[in-house]
C-alpha cells in the first residue's frame, strides 16, 4: 500500500490508521450493509474499521484525511467517499453534511456537548455576570467575544476553521442564526451578528411590541393548535420564517424583533408593505398581519399554505406521527395565549348572522363580524379549498367523449411516460428495454435509442433534445433524438425520477427533493417535497409545477410550496400530467 500523504492531507491520521488496521483483520471482518458492488467491499470494511479505530481517540476528522484513507485502498473516486459518508450518517455512525463537507464527525456526542455550551444556564461566573451573556438573555443576540468563551471547553476546536464548521453545523440545526435585517447601521451581511433566539428568556407583552414597532390595522390571528407541539418543532418554525422574511429593526436601538416565544417580521424588504407577527404559547403557534393595505386575502393564503406544509415536512422528516393541529381563529385585538375565543371555520360559517362569538370578550358584547375573516383568513381559503374545488369536481365527474384518430400496438415496450413534440413527433420511455422510442402518431417510422439504464421520466428541450431521468443510475441523459445518440450525462448522486423543463431550467425530482438547475444543469436551488412523493410533472406557463401523487393532483410553486390539491372521486392512482391547455391538465 502507498502511504505517503498528498498535499493538504494529514500524514498522522493515514499512518495511525495503517498501523492499526491489519489486511488480515479487514478481510476477517464481514463489511456492513452497504452495497458499493462486490469489488469494494473489503475497501468498505478497511474505511469503517479505520474510522472505528480512530474514534477512540478522535472526535473530528478532515475530510482530506478520509479522502486519504480511501485511497490507501484505491478508492479515488470523491462521488464514492460521498456516498459511503451519508450513508453512515443515515444509520448514525456520524455526522457528514455534503453541503458542509470540511469536516466529518465521527463522535456524534462532540456535538452534542459543543452545542450544549451555547443553548445551557451552567456557565462560569465570569460569563454569567458579563453584559454579553445579559445581552444573549435579553435579546438572544450572542457576541463574537461571548462566543470564543463559551467554545473553550470543547476539545479538538482550537482552529478558527474548525470553529466557523461547527458555527456553520449550529445552523443547520436552527440553534444559532444570522437573519436578514434591514437596518442603516448595518451596511453588509458580514457585519450581522449571530442571534439564538431559544436563549431569550425576557417576556414583553404582545401590546408592547405592537406600540414599539407601529403595528396597526391588525388582521385577525389564525392560530395552528397542535395536540402536541415539542418546543424544537416550533424553534424550526421560528427558523424558518427568520431565513423567509426580513426581521424587523427598531430604529432607535437597532435591537432585532427577537422575544420569548415572539418575532416580529417585515414582508418584504421594502419595510412597507405591512408586517407579520409570530407567536408561540402552550402547544399553539400563532400569526397576524399588520399594516397590510392590499391583496390581504392572497397573504393570507400563502401563510396558512406556508405553515400546513412546514409542519408536513417536520411531521415527515422527525417521524412526529402524532403531530396533528386543528386551525383555528381569533379576533384581531385577541390574546393568541388565551385559549377562550379561539374558533373554527365551521364554528365561523355556522353563526348563519353575519357575525361569531368570541369567548375572551363576553364582557363587551362577544361578538364579531365574520367580514374581518372573510376578507383575510377566509378569503382564500374557501374560494380555492372548497368552491372551485367542488365545481372541479363536478365537471370531472361527468362523462368524457372523445373521437379516437389512429391507434397502433406496440410490441415489447413498456411506457414510463410519453409526450410529443411540437412537430408532432411521439416520444416513449420504454422502461422495459431501456430505450427511447420516437414515431409517428400513426406509430410508423419507428427509432429506437438505447440508453445505459431504466428511464423514469423524460423532459422535452426543444425538437431535437430531451432530457430522461435514470433512477438507478442517478443520471440524467441528454439525447439527441435526430441523430439517435447520447450527447451528455450529468450524475446526480441520488435517485432522480420526475423531471420537466421550463424557461431555461430542468425542474427534477432528486431524492424526495425538487431541484431547479439552469441550462448547464448547476444547481440553482433545493427544496424538500412537503410529506409526498410524485410520479411526474409539468410546468404551466405562470410557473407553477403540477404533479400526480396517488390519488391527487398537486399544484406548487418553484418553492414547493403547494398551492392547492384536487382530488376527485374518479381520479384513481394517476400517474404524470401533462398540459392540453392553458390552465387545463391531464
Amino acid at each position: 500500500m502507498n502511504i505517503r500523504p498528498q498535499n493538504g492531507q494529514n500524514p498522522r491520521i493515514a499512518e495511525k490508521v495503517y498501523t492499526i488496521v491489519g489486511l488480515s483483520d479487514i478481510v476477517e471482518k464481514k463489511p456492513k450493509m452497504y452495497d458499493m458492488g462486490k469489488s469494494n467491499s473489503i475497501r468498505v470494511t478497511f474505511l469503517e474499521n479505520a474510522i472505528e479505530q480512530l474514534r477512540q481517540n478522535e472526535s473530528i476528522l478532515d475530510f482530506a484525511d478520509i479522502i486519504y484513507l480511501a485511497s490507501i485502498v484505491s478508492i479515488n473516486e470523491k462521488e464514492t467517499v460521498v456516498s459511503f459518508l451519508k450513508y453512515q450518517h443515515e444509520i448514525g455512525a456520524l455526522i457528514f453534511f455534503e453541503n458542509i463537507s470540511d469536516y466529518i464527525i465521527i463522535q456524534p456526542k462532540w456535538l452534542a456537548d459543543a452545542c450544549r455550551c451555547f443553548v445551557t444556564d451552567k456557565v462560569d461566573d465570569d460569563i454569567e455576570t458579563s453584559d454579553d451573556w445579559r445581552e444573549l438573555k435579553a435579546t438572544g443576540k450572542v457576541s463574537l467575544n461571548l462566543m470564543s468563551k463559551l467554545l473553550k471547553k470543547v476539545p479538538e476546536l482550537k482552529s478558527k476553521k474548525k470553529k466557523q464548521y461547527l458555527l456553520r453545523i449550529m445552523v443547520n440545526f436552527d440553534i444559532i442564526i444570522q437573519p436578514n435585517i434591514t437596518t442603516e447601521n448595518i451596511d453588509n451581511r458580514s457585519t450581522i451578528p449571530y442571534y439564538i433566539p431559544c436563549m431569550i428568556t425576557k417576556k414583553t407583552s404582545i401590546q408592547d411590541v405592537r406600540i414599539e414597532y407601529g403595528l396597526q390595522a391588525l388582521s385577525p390571528w389564525v392560530l395552528f393548535e397542535f395536540e402536541f407541539l415539542p418546543l424544537a418543532c416550533f424553534n424550526h418554525i421560528f427558523f424558518h420564517f427568520v431565513r423567509k422574511y426580513t426581521v424587523c429593526t427598531n430604529k432607535q436601538s437597532n435591537n432585532v424583533a427577537f422575544y420569548h416565544g415572539m418575532g416580529v417580521f417585515c414582508l418584504d424588504e421594502s419595510r412597507k408593505n405591512g408586517n407579520l407577527m409570530l407567536c408561540f404559547s402552550a402547544n399553539t403557534i400563532a400569526v397576524q398581519l399588520c399594516n397590510v393595505s392590499h391583496d390581504i386575502g392572497n397573504i393570507c393564503f400563502q401563510i396558512l399554505t406556508d405553515l400546513k406544509e412546514k409542519a408536513s415536512i417536520l411531521k415527515h422528516q422527525g417521524k412526529l406521527l402524532n403531530l396533528k393541529y386543528t386551525i383555528k381563529f381569533k379576533c384581531a385585538n385577541g390574546d393568541p395565549n388565551n385559549p377562550k375565543g379561539r374558533v373554527t371555520k365551521e364554528e365561523v360559517e355556522s353563526s348563519g348572522d353575519g357575525q361569531y362569538v368570541c369567548l375572551e370578550h363576553t364582557h363587551t358584547n362577544g361578538k364579531h363580524s365574520t367580514e374581518e375573516l372573510k376578507s383575510t383568513w377566509f378569503k382564500y381559503y374557501l374560494t380555492c379549498q372548497d368552491q372551485d374545488v367542488i365545481q372541479i369536481i363536478s365537471e370531472v365527474d361527468e362523462d368524457i367523449h372523445y373521437t379516437e384518430k389512429s391507434s397502433f400496438r406496440l410490441k415489447k415496450e413498456r411506457i414510463y411516460d410519453i409526450q410529443t413534440n411540437s412537430t408532432g413527433l411521439l416520444i416513449i420511455a420504454d422502461g422495459k428495454q431501456d430505450q427511447i422510442l420516437t414515431c409517428t402518431l400513426s406509430g410508423g417510422n419507428q427509432k429506437k435509442i438505447k440508453l445505459p439504464g431504466n428511464p423514469d421520466s423524460f423532459a422535452i428541450i426543444d425538437n431535437e433534445n430531451i432530457a430522461v431521468t435514470l433512477p438507478y443510475e442517478e443520471d440524467i441523459v441528454f439525447v439527441d433524438i435526430s441523430k439517435g445518440e447520447i450527447v451528455k450525462t450529468i450524475h446526480m448522486g441520488l435517485c432522480c425520477t420526475a423531471i420537466a423543463y421550463s424557461n431555461s431550467k430542468f425542474i427534477v425530482c432528486v431524492d424526495n427533493t425538487i431541484q431547479i438547475l439552469d441550462i448547464d444543469c448547476k444547481v440553482q436551488s433545493t427544496e424538500p417535497l412537503p410529506g409526498f412523493t410524485t410520479d411526474g410533472f409539468s410546468v404551466g406557463k405562470n410557473g407553477s409545477i403540477y404533479c400526480t401523487d396517488y390519488n391527487k393532483l398537486i399544484c406548487m410553486d418553484m418553492h414547493a410550496n403547494i398551492l392547492f390539491t384536487f382530488t376527485g372521486v374518479n381520479t384513481r392512482r394517476p400517474r404524470g400530467v401533462t398540459q392540453m391547455m392553458e390552465d387545463i391538465f391531464w
